[in-house]
């Protein structure tokens, strides 16, 4: 979405390739020695380092008729720039992979985008995907999906253009899966005509009241411990057939080791490690058929983000309009969560985190409107207590 009160995007998120090396983009039209620098690093008669080094010092000599050729990374913010829907003072994080081809193609993109947009590019360097090992396969899309979680946290969804446009196909493919779990639009680049296009985020429900009964499974795969498949009961076998996006199976002799996939460990690694408190006056909402599945969901989206916002140790940097919406309120605590309606009910809760101990707080939540406005109302004007008897939940 864009900033209500400018119509601008503040920032731009991108996950980066290596298409400024394109045969028919401006490097090898302009600036032909930089090309050859790849050809150089990836023979190994150069490092990477001294490369890097040399395009840093360069001036690309850029003409607006080259805009359309540089790279996709480039033409999303060229045509964010002339559809006048970037703020004046925008800023701008490329994750890319740690080949040398992709650290090479940042560095570049970086110094363009700098140059022509005088704006200021963080890079992301993620390992990178390996698909010759299924376990450092999940392990390196582990890291591209933590990383990317914590720059989408760390944003404001209602002020970022999030474009998960390049690098390998399936870091396109999660980064719209994670930017749905998060609620952002996807940004979409149809490169011949140069042509953005908007996709809503999916809905993702998850039957967290499910998965709560085989939390003791999910752990063990969590603490990597080998499973296999013919070892479990007709009970988990058929959960993890029906819930195959979460897991990975892998054949050994005439049975098959079973873990969770890089999307499994993403969506559940946070929730089923953190230790949930709630109000004792609360418990009554969590045997309700009607709502409990509701605020099940919306805590397992609150735990994901609290955490990654938490993990890079700079609570104070943003205000989250979503975590942290009690600044809208006018008050500094307890936090206030801005969670999804379901159609029928909202979800707002007032919480707080012990990062130490890895505990969560639930104090208070809302499923009507009317109610939460009310009572967010009193405790802006009264303040609130906080000496509530607690109780676990799982």
């Amino acid at each position: 979405m864009i900033n209500k009160e400018t119509g601008c995007f503040n920032k731009v998120i991108i996950t980066g390739g290596t298409s400024i090396f394109g045969k028919n983009n401006y490097l090898n039209e302009v600036a032909v020695d930089v090309c050859n620098l790849n050809n150089l690093v990836r023979k190994g008669e150069i490092n990477l380092e001294e490369a890097i080094n040399i395009c840093k010092s360069k001036q690309f000599l850029v003409n607006e008729e080259h805009y359309k050729r540089i790279s996709a990374e480039f033409s999303v913010i060229n045509e964010l720039k002339k559809s006048k829907r970037l703020s004046e003072n925008f800023e701008v994080t490329i994750l890319h992979t740690d080949t040398k081809d992709g650290c090479l193609a940042a560095e570049i993109n970086k110094k363009i985008i700098e140059q022509e947009f005088k704006t200021s590019v963080k890079l992301v360097e993620v390992e990178n995907i390996d698909v010759s090992n299924s376990r450092k396969l999940r392990e390196n899309l582990g890291d591209f999906m933590d990383k990317l979680s914590r720059e989408l946290v760390q944003s404001y969804k209602d002020y970022t253009f999030f474009a998960p446009i390049g690098g390998y196909k399936i870091m396109t493919y999660l980064g719209y899966v994670i930017g749905s779990f998060y609620g952002y639009e996807t940004g979409y680049l149809y490169e011949e005509n140069q042509v953005l296009i908007k996709i809503p985020p999916m809905p993702i429900r998850i039957n967290i009241e499910w998965i709560l009964t085989k939390k003791d499974l999910l752990r063990r795969m969590l603490n990597d411990d080998i499973v296999y498949f013919s070892d479990l009961n007709e009970k988990d076998r058929i959960f993890i057939d029906e819930n195959s996006f979460f897991f990975e199976k892998v054949k050994e002799g005439e049975d098959y080791l079973v873990s969770l996939n890089a999307y499994g460990q993403f969506i559940l690694k946070d929730y089923l490690s953190t230790k949930k408190m709630v109000s004792k006056d609360l418990l009554y909402m969590f045997s309700d058929t009607k709502c409990s599945t509701h605020i099940q969901t919306n805590l397992l989206n609150l735990v994901s983000k609290v955490k990654s916002f938490y993990r890079d140790g700079n609570k104070g940097k943003n205000v989250m309009g979503e975590i942290m919406h009690n600044k809208d309120w006018g008050f500094e605590y307890p936090y206030l969560y801005k969670g999804d309606s379901n159609g029928e009910l909202v979800f707002r809760c007032l919480w707080d985190y012990d990062a130490n101990e890895d505990v969560i707080k639930i104090f208070d939540i809302w499923l009507d409107h009317a109610n939460y406005e009310r009572d967010c109302r009193r405790i802006k004007e009264r303040g609130y207590n906080k000496n509530i008897d607690m109780v676990e939940i799982e």
